[in-house]
């Protein structure tokens, strides 16, 4: 093993993702939705939910907030 190694030239992984793992409550009518549109697609409902965030994100997509009875 090198006693020192030089990464002036090195690269970030391309493949490397980043991701954090959160947990959130949804109303049993959304998580159905994600669910049933997950399995249309062929994979899981958190990878759907993922994806739609990410894509909302890349957006920057913004929502009128309404009030909801609680």
């Amino acid at each position: 093993m090198k006693a020192e190694y030089d990464f002036s030239k090195a690269i970030k992984n391309p493949y490397y993702n980043a991701s954090n793992q959160i947990s959130m409550s949804l109303s049993q009518e959304t998580l159905k939705y994600f669910k049933d549109l997950a399995k249309s697609k062929g994979v899981s409902f958190e990878e759907i939910i993922a994806l739609f965030l990410n894509d909302c994100a890349r957006k920057k997509l913004d929502i009128e907030l309404k009030e909801v009875a609680s």
